[in-house]
């Protein structure tokens, strides 16, 4: 894919992220854009859960939306140690079926090749960009530094959810008495009804 084309791609992706709230659909939007950018089969965009245990595929592509609801990654993978603690970024030219060192990456597809981002959001790891290819020796310096322009993105929208969601908390709750402000009464009120 030519230059032209990726920075389409990241616009069209950059488009999404500043109309949307969503964790999930934002970065289901930088899935797509990395799968396209990279040539890769699946891409996973992944998050730490709330206590921090285990990451979650919050989007990906060419992966089974069952796949992607019901799959976790073990945070304590060495592997996944050296991505997010280390903030190393892991390729990998030659993948066996067998290889026990990225058992806790591996995805639906066999892969032989792997690449592996973190995600860093106000200096502290939430998650991961992980891409894989059919194909031994995939990729290339340039597919790195588009996973890390779009892990940047990934961090960057990831704080701004977070924000929004502690933003929309604390506006549900009148601050004098602690009980639920009018408004959010309102809103819910209209939702139930």
């Amino acid at each position: 894919m030519d230059a032209g084309s990726i920075l389409h791609v990241l616009l069209s992706a950059s488009d999404t992220l500043s109309n949307s709230w969503s964790l999930d659909e934002g970065f289901a939007a930088l899935a797509r854009a990395a799968a396209q950018a990279v040539a890769a089969g699946e891409v996973a965009l992944t998050a730490f859960d709330a206590d921090r245990s285990a990451l979650r595929i919050v989007a990906a592509a060419g992966l089974s939306p069952d796949f992607i609801r019901d799959h976790r990654i073990l945070a304590d993978a060495p592997i996944i140690q050296s991505l997010l603690v280390g903030r190393r970024h892991v390729r990998l030219d030659t993948v066996s079926a067998t290889d026990a060192t990225v058992a806790a990456l591996r995805l639906e597809a066999v892969c032989r090749s792997l690449l592996a981002v973190p995600i860093v959001a106000m200096h502290r790891p939430v998650g991961a960009v992980i891409a894989t290819s059919g194909e031994p020796s995939h990729f290339t310096s340039e597919h790195e530094m588009i996973l890390c322009l779009i892990a940047g993105m990934a961090g960057g929208y990831h704080d701004r959810c977070a924000l929004y969601g502690d933003r929309r908390r604390l506006m549900a709750v009148d601050p004098d008495t602690g009980l639920w402000a009018f408004e959010f009464f309102s809103e819910r009120l209209d939702e139930e009804i």
